[in-house]
């Protein structure tokens, strides 16, 4: 093939979707099966802005092995396989091939930036008109697009897949003489999107430009986003806004913006509404037990995932990634490891190995994190009109029923009735109420001597921390 000086040639560089290949921090967060039909998809968004191409598309694989599939992905296409260790080495492989056969004007794209458009790579494309190389810049500090008239320098050593490629690629074209415009976004895509597609989190945050596009393959895409599952994360409180700062504080960090959170207020607390719109959470407020208020934060929410998180309660990083994992897998319910807070002692060691193991067989309690698909806690009837062992029954239902799941990520919980009354009291007490609450004892009678006991404000989280143990 002999390509002509004034012509743009488009090089796709991609991975064959398989299990196991490519996508693989999607794979981890939502699992294999979901990575790779996210994978086949961004390859179809990718193949249709080819087709929009005027001039040679050249795809080129990532392994030989694959060269008669990429043959089969665009007619006219031409195939070229990828070869080197990163890269670097492999995109200075590809453009010497093609420079070999006369191509001078490159432009190289991946699979995983559905924000590109056609009209995007046609601008990359003019601009090389005028420069000797051209970038759109990621938003995580790597590129989307890059384009060169003139052969590259050696990439080999540049940092890929870090936050530090635009800058290595800069300062490599500086030091080559090459001159370098760099896109904007806005300009590129005429969105202010930039986001290589790398977590489950990037795709998400296309959601409103891909709803402006009318492609089949951005449609397909925002319809496989909008099936992931939603997490509707519950809180119920009672004069607990200054824990509920610092949990919502962190969730915030762990959510999408797809997500949603719910504050049920036990007291119609001015602080507690005003830290809610503070984190953009939903505030209710119900003068009633909780778990009526944790049944009333369900019926308000929209998920189709149901996260009960008591206010004073720290979930551990990427916790709301590993229940939508859990979730796709198959799982109904779950809960998290336990762990107290604060300074590590033998005791706090040795109850939270206690604690772990009875809950492998008993119940988990509500300062776990329960999480539940919207399905069963729906068919196994809710929380019961308690403020303590709320959780026991409806565990006990779901369990029966299969598919309920201990994650490894832990949910830390304060010991501070254990440090007040005593870690050997504490936890005599925790079992003689769960032994009456067993023999038939109403939740109700249990709550009220366990108040009578402890006299003054009591959080809506310490009774739930008190049944540990």
């Amino acid at each position: 093939m002999i390509f002509t000086a004034d012509s743009s040639v488009l090089v796709i560089f991609c991975k064959r979707p398989k299990v196991g290949v490519g996508k693989q921090r999607i794979a981890t967060e939502l699992g294999t099966h979901a990575a790779l039909a996210l994978s086949e998809l961004l390859l179809q968004a990718a193949l249709a802005d080819a087709a929009e191409w005027i001039g040679q598309v050249v795809i080129a694989p990532a392994s030989a092995a694959d060269t008669d599939w990429a043959a089969q992905q665009l007619p006219d296409a031409l195939v070229i396989a990828q070869q080197g260790r990163n890269l670097g080495e492999r995109i200075n492989h590809v453009d010497g091939v093609l420079r070999h056969m006369g191509a001078e004007q490159l432009v190289i794209i991946g699979t995983d930036a559905p924000g590109l458009n056609a009209r995007a790579l046609a601008e990359a494309a003019r601009a090389l008109g005028k420069t000797d190389t051209v970038f759109v810049p990621a938003q995580d500090g790597g590129v989307t697009l890059l384009g060169a008239r003139k052969p590259w320098p050696d990439l080999s050593a540049l940092p890929w897949e870090t936050g530090r490629l635009s800058a290595a690629l800069s300062d490599s074209c500086d030091a080559a003489g090459l001159s370098a415009t760099w896109l904007p976004p806005s300009e590129a895509v005429g969105t202010k999107i930039d986001r290589d597609v790398d977590h489950y989190a990037d795709l998400l945050a296309l959601t409103s430009y891909l709803k402006c596009d009318p492609r089949p393959t951005r449609k397909a895409l925002l319809a496989w986003a909008e099936s992931q599952p939603i997490i509707s994360v519950v809180i119920p409180v009672r004069r607990d806004h200054v824990a509920l700062r610092a949990l919502l504080n962190q969730l915030g960090s762990e959510l999408t913006d797809r997500d949603e959170l719910i504050v049920v207020d036990a007291e119609q607390m001015a602080e507690c509404k005003q830290v809610c719109d503070y984190f953009g959470a939903r505030y209710l407020s119900v003068a009633s037990t909780r778990g009526t208020r944790m049944n009333i934060g369900a019926r308000a929410s929209s998920g189709g995932v149901l996260w009960f998180v008591h206010a004073d309660a720290t979930v551990s990083i990427g916790a709301a990634d590993s229940i939508r994992r859990q979730i796709l897998a198959g799982a109904r319910a779950g809960y998290f490891a336990f762990r107290f807070k604060g300074e590590r002692t033998w005791i706090k060691t040795i109850l939270e190995a206690a604690i772990n193991l009875r809950t492998l067989f008993g119940t988990p309690y509500g300062d776990q994190a329960l999480f539940f698909t919207r399905t069963a806690f729906e068919d196994a009837g809710g929380f019961a009109d308690s403020s303590l062992f709320e959780e026991v029954a409806l565990i006990k239902r779901i369990r029966r029923r299969g598919g309920f799941v201990r994650l490894p990520e832990q949910v830390e919980v304060s010991p501070r009735r254990w440090e007040q009354d005593g870690w050997l009291a504490r936890t005599l007490q925790n079992r003689l109420l769960a032994i009456g609450f067993a023999l038939g004892i109403p939740a109700r009678w249990l709550a009220q001597k366990y108040r009578g006991a402890h006299p003054g404000p009591t959080s809506t989280t310490s009774l739930a921390n008190d049944k540990q143990a």
